[in-house]
């Protein structure tokens, strides 16, 4: 018996989530089924296999086929991803990853197009003696670094991450949030956020960002 994450269209929102990206799942009785992922302020993609079908098994995969609907709801001529033939059996994984990876391509060309807003709702917290109660807290303070400081949320609901929240002045700490707020790399894929830890370099995260030690999917 199968259960819902042996479909083809649970990989592919597993890997739409991965970057950062929502795709619901929308049943059209006759018409079929398909997956839309809302693009603000640029209408809305429509994703489903040539038979209109998404929940089918992931050893029958035959491709995606992804079009793009303006925000009247009219479609947009040529498909913007379509991969496979239609018959022949492709690999699910790869597949649903191309597709992910074009649809977040497509979002971040137009959602980032307009500015992004990084104004903090709130002045950053910052705790001038800070001793505890972690153990990276306790392991700067006795490094000298006694200064944590939290950054405040941005205005679009995302979250700033800092390489380290801990200094040894609160000139520094602020310093460095500010900085972050000018330079910090926006996080759209596991990748990136893998490589800006990797480089401890400050990092965005979108709203609805789910950590991948966080995330459960068949076959991610």
């Amino acid at each position: 018996m199968r259960t819902a994450t042996d479909f083809a269209d649970s990989l592919l929102l597993t890997h739409l989530s991965a970057r950062a990206v929502t795709g619901i799942r929308l049943d059209s009785g006759q018409w079929g089924e398909c997956l839309i992922v809302p693009v603000e302020g640029h209408g809305t993609l429509e994703i489903a296999d040539r038979d209109f079908s998404v929940r089918h098994a992931m050893d029958a995969h035959t491709g995606w086929s992804i079009f793009t609907r303006d925000a009247n709801g009219d479609l947009n001529g040529e498909p913007l991803f379509c991969s496979g033939d239609g018959e022949s059996a492709l690999d699910a994984r790869a597949d649903a990853i191309a597709a992910a990876d074009a649809v977040a391509e497509y979002i971040a060309a137009r959602v980032t197009a307009a500015p992004v807003v990084h104004g903090p709702q709130r002045f950053p917290d910052c705790v001038r003696h800070c001793t505890g109660p972690n153990k990276e807290c306790r392991a700067a303070h006795r490094d000298g670094r006694s200064v944590h400081i939290i950054p405040s949320g941005s205005a679009d609901g995302g979250s700033l991450v800092l390489p380290t929240f801990h200094y040894e002045t609160e000139e520094q700490a602020r310093a460095a949030v500010e900085a972050a707020r000018r330079d910090a790399v926006v996080i759209r894929s596991d990748e990136a956020l893998f490589e800006a830890r990797r480089l401890a370099q400050p990092y965005r995260l979108l709203p609805g960002w789910i950590d991948p030690s966080s995330r459960y999917g068949h076959g991610f």
